[in-house]
């Protein structure tokens, strides 16, 4: 594998990544970029499309970097777009060890390590990082004649409509980002839930 350097502006975004990286996302990257530097090299094609890196071709605009490093694929036509699909779809896949986690983070925590640049929101770090946390109680709100198995929709009500619009807003404010969806922003809000 020969890692080379290449200019930003000849690399060229592949048109039809699927991969979507929303404000946070980006701002992730960035951090862990400015903070890190570059540790992996991003994937391009020999006509500089790049397969896989996208997030980090964003990441280094956004810093103003010149080049990146780049590692040139050989795959073609649909093994090069498949490759860009399972190297997203991989890491989507796993999960964390929350002790294991807990006390890295911890342990960085203890040297006064700024954890932002980890990738984990706020209200993430300190839900690992709390002595004693544990989900709090949630009501059901499903009719007795429903099961949450059967339940198709939950019926909000208007209150209950407002807070969610409320934690919506809450989230996109959080991530600077007002384009995000709302079921990203539900996503995020039930992943630092069931942290």
């Amino acid at each position: 594998m020969i890692i080379e350097s290449v200019p930003l502006d000849q690399l060229a975004p592949d048109p039809r990544n699927a991969r979507l990286h929303d404000g946070f996302n980006l701002e992730a990257i960035r951090r862990s970029l400015a903070k890190f530097g570059q540790q992996k090299p991003i994937v391009a094609d020999r006509n500089y499309v790049i397969i896989a890196g996208h997030g980090t071709y964003q990441a280094a605009q956004l810093l103003g970097w010149d080049s990146l490093a780049v590692v040139f694929s050989d795959l073609e036509a649909e093994d090069a777009i498949a490759y860009g699909i399972a190297d997203n779809a991989t890491g989507d896949t796993s999960d964390w060890n929350k002790d294991q986690l807990k006390e890295l983070l911890g342990d960085l925590k203890q040297f006064e390590y700024d954890l932002t640049t980890l990738g984990f929101t706020d209200a993430e770090i300190n839900k690992l990082t709390a002595p004693d946390w544990t989900p709090p109680e949630v009501p059901n709100v499903l009719p007795d004649e429903h099961s949450a198995k059967k339940a198709k929709a939950i019926n909000l009500t208007p209150a209950m409509r407002e807070t969610v619009d409320r934690a919506i807003e809450k989230i996109r404010e959080i991530a600077a980002d007002q384009t995000m969806t709302e079921g990203r922003c539900i996503e995020l809000i039930c992943a630092d839930w069931l942290s």
